[in-house]
């Protein structure tokens, strides 16, 4: 069940992107990707999302800055400007 509502959002992403209904995403949490990949499934789709023309805000509370490294990497983004 999951997948699937995972590939519909992901779906829904793609169709609406270059349209004027949607202007970003916002991933809350951000750093869980880096400490459950293994557990959530629906990271692999992170690529796809990140590489729509849509601007993607991360947040995260607890990171450390040697892991900013790693979260470009995993939101494939290494344009990433990090805000303290």
């Amino acid at each position: 069940m999951s997948t699937q509502v995972d590939l519909r959002f992901v779906k829904l992403l793609v169709d609406l992107n270059g349209s004027s209904r949607i202007c970003r995403v916002f991933f809350d949490e951000a750093h869980t990707v880096l400490l459950q990949s293994g557990f959530r499934g629906s990271y692999a789709a992170l690529p796809t999302l990140t590489s729509l023309n849509i601007p993607c805000i991360l947040l995260s509370a607890t990171i450390s800055p040697g892991q900013l490294q790693a979260l470009k990497v995993a939101y494939s983004r290494p344009e990433l400007l990090v805000i303290r």
